[in-house]
Protein backbone atom coordinates (compact mmCIF):
# COMPACT_ATOMS: atom_id res chain seq x y z
CA UNK A 1 0.00 0.00 0.00
CA UNK A 2 3.11 2.42 0.46
CA UNK A 3 3.77 1.79 -2.80
CA UNK A 4 0.96 3.05 -4.00
CA UNK A 5 0.31 5.78 -1.82
CA UNK A 6 3.85 7.21 -2.78
CA UNK A 7 3.31 7.09 -6.71
CA UNK A 8 -0.39 7.91 -6.20
CA UNK A 9 -2.03 4.47 -7.50
CA UNK A 10 -5.25 3.22 -6.63
CA UNK A 11 -6.80 0.80 -8.47
CA UNK A 12 -9.13 1.97 -10.83
CA UNK A 13 -11.04 -1.13 -11.88
CA UNK A 14 -12.91 -4.12 -10.36
CA UNK A 15 -11.08 -7.01 -9.03
CA UNK A 16 -12.57 -10.51 -9.44
CA UNK A 17 -12.28 -12.72 -6.86
CA UNK A 18 -12.29 -16.15 -6.39
CA UNK A 19 -12.19 -18.47 -3.53
CA UNK A 20 -13.14 -22.08 -3.04
CA UNK A 21 -11.42 -24.46 -0.58
CA UNK A 22 -11.25 -24.54 3.37
CA UNK A 23 -7.62 -24.00 2.73
CA UNK A 24 -7.79 -21.48 -0.12
CA UNK A 25 -7.22 -18.64 1.82
CA UNK A 26 -3.59 -20.35 3.53
CA UNK A 27 -3.02 -21.76 0.05
CA UNK A 28 -0.79 -19.80 -2.57
CA UNK A 29 -2.85 -17.06 -3.73
CA UNK A 30 -3.18 -16.68 -7.98
CA UNK A 31 -2.59 -13.49 -9.60
CA UNK A 32 -4.14 -14.05 -13.33
CA UNK A 33 -3.88 -11.50 -15.65
CA UNK A 34 -5.83 -11.33 -19.16
CA UNK A 35 -4.69 -10.37 -22.41
CA UNK A 36 -5.30 -7.71 -24.70
CA UNK A 37 -8.84 -6.67 -24.59
CA UNK A 38 -9.99 -9.54 -22.43
CA UNK A 39 -11.75 -9.07 -19.09
CA UNK A 40 -11.49 -10.51 -15.86
CA UNK A 41 -15.09 -12.04 -15.96
CA UNK A 42 -13.64 -14.11 -18.80
CA UNK A 43 -10.72 -15.28 -17.02
CA UNK A 44 -12.36 -16.09 -13.83
CA UNK A 45 -14.56 -18.88 -16.06
CA UNK A 46 -11.35 -20.05 -16.93
CA UNK A 47 -10.82 -20.90 -12.99
CA UNK A 48 -13.76 -21.72 -12.60
CA UNK A 49 -13.37 -25.06 -14.15
CA UNK A 50 -10.27 -26.02 -11.91
CA UNK A 51 -11.48 -27.75 -9.47
CA UNK A 52 -9.01 -27.89 -6.18
CA UNK A 53 -8.88 -24.97 -3.56
CA UNK A 54 -8.28 -21.72 -5.20
CA UNK A 55 -7.77 -18.10 -3.84
CA UNK A 56 -7.57 -16.42 -6.88
CA UNK A 57 -7.08 -12.57 -7.86
CA UNK A 58 -8.27 -11.37 -11.64
CA UNK A 59 -8.00 -7.73 -11.79
CA UNK A 60 -9.30 -5.34 -15.05
CA UNK A 61 -6.07 -3.58 -16.85
CA UNK A 62 -6.39 0.03 -16.29
CA UNK A 63 -7.01 1.27 -19.62
CA UNK A 64 -10.41 0.43 -20.94
CA UNK A 65 -10.46 -0.79 -24.87
CA UNK A 66 -13.32 -0.94 -26.89
CA UNK A 67 -13.69 -4.65 -26.56
CA UNK A 68 -12.73 -5.25 -22.64
CA UNK A 69 -8.89 -4.06 -20.79
CA UNK A 70 -5.52 -2.88 -21.48
CA UNK A 71 -2.62 -3.15 -19.05
CA UNK A 72 -0.99 -0.01 -21.25
CA UNK A 73 -1.56 2.17 -24.43
CA UNK A 74 -0.77 0.00 -26.93
CA UNK A 75 -1.38 2.46 -29.28
CA UNK A 76 2.47 3.45 -28.56
CA UNK A 77 5.02 2.74 -31.61
CA UNK A 78 7.61 0.29 -30.44
CA UNK A 79 10.28 3.53 -30.84
CA UNK A 80 8.68 5.27 -28.21
CA UNK A 81 10.32 3.15 -25.65
CA UNK A 82 9.84 5.30 -22.90
CA UNK A 83 6.13 5.58 -23.16
CA UNK A 84 5.49 2.15 -23.37
CA UNK A 85 8.00 1.21 -20.73
CA UNK A 86 6.12 3.72 -18.29
CA UNK A 87 3.20 2.35 -18.98
CA UNK A 88 4.29 -1.18 -18.14
CA UNK A 89 5.84 0.00 -15.23
CA UNK A 90 2.37 1.96 -13.57
CA UNK A 91 0.44 -1.09 -14.19
CA UNK A 92 3.33 -3.67 -12.57
CA UNK A 93 3.30 -0.92 -9.78
CA UNK A 94 -0.70 -1.54 -9.32
CA UNK A 95 -0.34 -5.02 -9.26
CA UNK A 96 1.97 -4.99 -6.22
CA UNK A 97 -0.08 -2.57 -4.99
CA UNK A 98 -2.97 -4.75 -5.02
CA UNK A 99 -0.70 -8.03 -3.71
CA UNK A 100 0.41 -5.60 -0.69
CA UNK A 101 -3.01 -5.01 0.22
CA UNK A 102 -3.99 -8.54 -0.17
CA UNK A 103 -1.00 -10.08 1.73
CA UNK A 104 -2.69 -11.12 5.50
CA UNK A 105 -0.40 -8.62 7.43
CA UNK A 106 -0.11 -6.08 5.17
CA UNK A 107 3.58 -6.66 3.91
Amino acid sequence: MILGLLLGLSWPQEVERLSRGAEAEQGPLVLAIHGLGDSPSSFKRLLEAYQGPLHALIPAGPSRTSVGYSWFDVRVKSAQVQELSSGIAHSAAMLAELLQAEAPDGD
